[in-house]
């Protein structure tokens, strides 16, 4: 038998093949090896953990592709999809990039170059690396080809989560529910997609579903927060829970919801069975393209989170807030622009119009 078929018998690498790809993985990670050489990243779609993957790139009129040797089926190709494509190569350095499926009618060439540059995947082809265009064609559907999608960086550490005088002073969705507040912080980020494109992040929020975007290691235990659209938590009704930390059973509840605009979530201690917090998310269309989403949360008395003193509790909340939603609300923004080609220079400019247009009125 075939070395080659050997140690991926069954259509499945043997542990010998393992150890060997784990060895390939950390070359390629490197850089050492030739630029054609790569490792691939990707969480495993069961345990969340990343495996790695020694592969071979094809480059091809400037596009670049991987190729699956054994089929549809293979561990890697099902984890890919179930990362909705969103993955990271490393050569000298990471690169996060989407895998887009390359219909079988566009693979013949592909995968013609693919056995040209890796020897040891011609043993799992039943064409020979010189056949023709016609017969690679006759087998593309056995395997599955990923174009390499740039991803674009979104360059959101440094933009400003501040809500302008005009956004603090407004009534937003869910002031009623809590009419005079003993603390109201309202916050606002400029994100370059429209609010179709922000919204499925929104409704996926809460811990071990799509995780709240902040520190994981905080409020969704350790486990990372989703950077793909989650469709089984898409759907959200009065009384849907997004729990503010794994295991919580009361906080939050979906309060109000307005598809496509504004959620209001609400907490309700045991105490006296009304809400004493609400937090409230609103997307606004600056011009296509653009959003602007503004959050606003207010608590009443009796605040006591974690059986803390109320003064107590009403001096933390601010930095908590600054801490957490910055990183909560540039999470929501790197994730909704990952794809997008908004212009940076047009995304300041309406940033700072929000600021320019806000009346100087006093809080």
């Amino acid at each position: 038998m075939n070395l080659a078929k050997w140690l991926y018998r069954g259509g499945r690498p043997n542990w010998v093949a393992k150890i060997i790809n784990r060895c390939w993985a950390a070359v390629h990670a490197l850089g050492v090896a030739p630029n054609y050489l790569i490792t691939l990243e990707v969480p495993g779609r069961r345990t969340g953990r990343r495996t790695r993957l020694p592969l071979v790139m094809i480059v091809i009129d400037g596009e670049r592709y991987l190729v699956s040797m054994l089929g549809g089926e293979v561990g890697w190709v099902r984890n890919v999809k179930a990362a909705g494509g969103n993955v990271t190569i490393r050569h000298g350095r990471r690169e996060k990039v989407h895998l887009e499926d390359v219909a079988m009618d566009q693979r013949a060439t592909v995968l013609k170059a693919y056995l040209m540059r890796a020897p040891s995947a011609r043993p799992h082809f039943s064409v020979d690396k010189d056949a023709s265009l016609s017969e690679f064609e006759r087998v593309a559907a056995q395997f599955p080809v990923f174009r390499v999608i740039p991803v674009t960086v979104s360059r959101v550490s440094g933009r400003s989560v501040s809500a302008t005088r005009t956004e603090r002073n407004r009534t937003l969705p869910g002031d009623e529910i809590i009419r005079n507040p003993i603390r109201s912080i309202t916050d606002a980020i400029t994100i370059g997609r429209g609010p179709h494109d922000v919204w499925p992040w929104l409704v996926q929020m809460g811990a071990g579903r799509a995780g709240w975007y902040s520190y994981d290691f905080i409020d969704n235990g350790g486990r990372l927060s989703a950077d793909r659209i989650l469709p089984e938590f898409q759907s959200i009704a009065i009384g849907t829970l997004f729990p503010a930390v794994p295991g919580a059973t009361d906080a939050f509840v979906v309060e109000a919801c307005e598809v496509g605009r504004s959620i209001v979530l609400s907490w309700t201690p045991k105490l006296n069975g009304m809400p004493n917090t609400t937090w409230a998310f609103v997307l606004e269309e600056l011009e296509p393209g653009y959003t602007r989403l503004i959050e606003r949360g207010r608590v009443r008395s009796p605040y006591r989170p974690y059986g803390l003193p109320e003064w107590l509790a009403n001096r933390l909340a601010p930095v908590a807030n600054a801490v957490m939603v910055r990183k909560h609300l540039h999470g929501i923004a790197q994730r909704a622009e990952a794809r997008a080609s908004c212009p940076p220079n047009r995304l300041l400019q309406l940033e700072k119009n929000c600021y320019v247009k806000s009346p100087k009125t006093s809080i």
